[in-house]
């Protein structure tokens, strides 16, 4: 499993969490609130977001 932890910058101080499979690439996207910077690094390490939270 790999954990990516991405900074959105914003005035809430949030983060967001993508958590894929090594072996498929399936990806889980936590609390998106900066969807773009999540499509951009998951598309940056060859992974699918197929699920949300």
């Amino acid at each position: 499993m790999y954990v990516e932890q991405i900074w959105t910058g914003n005035a809430y101080r949030n983060f967001n969490y993508l958590i894929a499979c090594p072996e498929t690439g399936e990806t889980l996207a936590i609390d998106p609130l900066d969807y773009d910077k999540c499509l951009s690094k998951a598309k940056e390490k060859g992974w699918e977001i197929t699920q949300i939270l």
